[in-house]
């Protein structure tokens, strides 16, 4: 397969080949590869901002990358699957590479299984050699060539999204994608953590060192910290945190790390930063899933009412009777996973069904 794991290849695959190793593996490499290519180009770049750093990771270890890696070093031959459909998208994966030689920036289909399993390969690789630095000596020849500042060209939607506020056009997309299998675009007619990392930040009194000039800041410090008191390990995105608090949350880990160079030191000092870590337990669902789980569940009819952009208020009506309210003016997500918990605990306070 690659130098230094030449008389490993069949294990590793044998061990992949378990589906539930298999998922697990997948899971592990997904992160270890983030994080490898995250640490390469931070000590490559060391003039890149974040904003550059971001786009140029992802286009490295997204789908379309990692399966032509798959393609390239024949791992779809090794795939153990009864979807006969599958075998047809490779073929025209192999075929629409040959157009693009570097990405096509979600111009062409890549199945994810292709995908899949060079991230669990990569899982595979870690678990075995228990080392970063083995691991990407690996990885690091597999995801040639790499994508550099100067050949990442801007994601098409992303392309269309920033000319269109650049010049103060207004964008529509009409979905028509289960009829016909398309979208049209009329021009001119995102819990990755951010709650966990701002709790953090509050209880480490990081808040206090924050340098900034915006005055609303503070108020939605306070907000938040006042908010918090009623969900002591998680609001699951019924209440707002200032990315401002993850943010400086992220930077000091990352700080933790380039001193330390040890991923085992940094782990040391995180895991007790993160304490009460969720766990499979404690980990509750999310209020939209919930609300939907419960009404298919019993079938019931579900009917949102959104005027949000009117009034910063979402309401979701059950079989055509008002059952939740969620407020939350300046971003609607809020205000539609609040709607979506109080409708939901109202449906289970008046039918008497149990949770979902």
């Amino acid at each position: 397969m690659t130098k230094g794991y030449c008389n490993k290849p069949s294990r590793i695959i044998r061990t992949c080949q378990n589906f539930v190793s298999y998922e697990r593996l997948e899971f592990v490499g997904d992160s270890v590869l983030n994080f490898l290519i995250a640490k390469e180009h931070y000590f490559l770049y060391p003039d890149l901002p974040p904003g550059k750093l971001t786009p140029l990771r992802a286009a490295n270890v997204d789908t379309e990358k990692l399966a032509r890696v798959a393609i390239k070093l024949n791992l779809h031959k090794y795939l153990r699957h009864k979807k006969p459909l599958l075998d047809g998208q490779i073929r025209e994966f192999m075929d629409a590479i040959l157009e693009y030689p570097l990405h096509s920036y979600g111009l062409i289909d890549a199945p994810k299984a292709l995908a899949d399993v060079v991230e669990s390969t990569i899982g595979a690789i870690f678990v075995d050699s228990k080392s970063m630095d083995t691991t990407w000596k690996v990885v690091k020849g597999l995801l040639e060539p790499r994508i550099t500042p100067e050949m990442l060209q801007a994601h098409p939607a992303k392309k269309l999204y920033e000319t269109c506020q650049k010049n103060g056009f207004k964008i529509r997309l009409v979905d028509l994608w289960s009829k016909e299998g398309a979208y049209e675009i009329f021009v001119n007619n995102q819990l990755k953590g951010r709650e966990k990392l701002a709790r953090v930040a509050i209880k480490l009194n990081l808040h206090k060192y924050l340098r900034h000039k915006k005055r609303l800041f503070d108020g939605q410090i306070r907000e938040f910290m006042d908010a918090i008191l009623e969900y002591p390990l998680h609001s699951y995105g019924l209440i707002d945190a200032p990315k401002v608090l993850a943010d400086v949350v992220e930077s000091t880990i990352g700080a933790i790390f380039i001193d330390s160079k040890s991923m085992d030191t940094t782990w040391k000092v995180v895991k007790r930063l993160l304490e009460p870590i969720i766990t499979p337990e404690t980990m509750q669902t999310h209020p939209m899933t919930k609300l939907y789980e419960i009404c298919q569940k019993n079938g019931y009819e579900l009917h949102m009412v959104d005027v949000w952009k009117e009034t910063g208020e979402i309401e979701f009506l059950v079989n055509n009777e008002f059952f939740g309210k969620g407020i939350f003016s300046s971003k609607r997500f809020i205000a539609l996973n609040r709607a979506a918990n109080n409708a939901y605990n109202e449906i289970v306070r008046k039918f008497g069904v149990e949770d979902a």
